[in-house]
This record gives structure tokens, sequence and C-alpha cells, in this order.
């Protein structure tokens, strides 16, 4: 499988947490949703190189999906590179007049 994000090594036992924006298109009104996500992993052999993380997050923006299937399709995207250690991966939303907040772990 090809990486989704390039890894640089790193061997330090480290728990890291990005917060970052994040946005896509609704799949059931024409607008488009605004948010941030949070990431949790643990470094073991290799981290994330973040410059290529923060543009892989902001690569959903044109796309239709549902907050629920673009938290998952992260977090498995992620979880599947051998290296760091994806734990959580949580979205958050305003939408409809609510909060919505996302997690897969």
């Amino acid at each position: 499988m090809p990486l989704v994000v390039p890894l640089v090594p790193e061997t330090a036992a480290q728990s890291v947490t990005v917060r970052a924006p994040i946005r896509h298109l609704c799949p059931f009104k024409e607008e488009v949703d605004d948010g941030h996500i949070t990431v949790v992993f643990r470094v073991c052999t290799s981290t994330f190189e973040m410059h290529a993380l923060a543009d892989y997050l902001g690569s959903f923006a044109a796309e239709r999906i549902s907050h629920e299937s673009l938290t998952d399709r992260i977090y498995t995207e992620l979880s599947q590179q051998h290296g760091p250690v994806v734990e959580r991966v949580s979205t958050e939303w305003e939408t409809a007049g609510a909060q919505v907040l996302v997690t897969r772990a």
C-alpha cells in the first residue's frame, strides 16, 4: 500500500497530538463544512512528516463526504501505515445549530 503521508525516522517514544483545521463538502446540503481534527498517535520507529500530514488533511476540501465517513477514512488510512500507532482521530463540527464530535479509536 502506498504511503498516505510520508514517514520520517524517529525513535523517541512519545505520544503526539496534532490539531488542525479540516474542511469537506456536506453530502446532504450544498454547503461547506469547516471543523477541526485531532489525531493522537504514538511514535515507534517513525513519525508522520508534519507538512505532508497537513497537506493530506487539507486534501478533503472538495470531497463530498459525511463527518463520520471522513473521520473513519482518515483513521483507517493513517492506521495502515507502519511506524506511528494511531490511537484516536476526532473531528469537531458546527452544523445544523449543534456542535458535533466524531471519534474513531
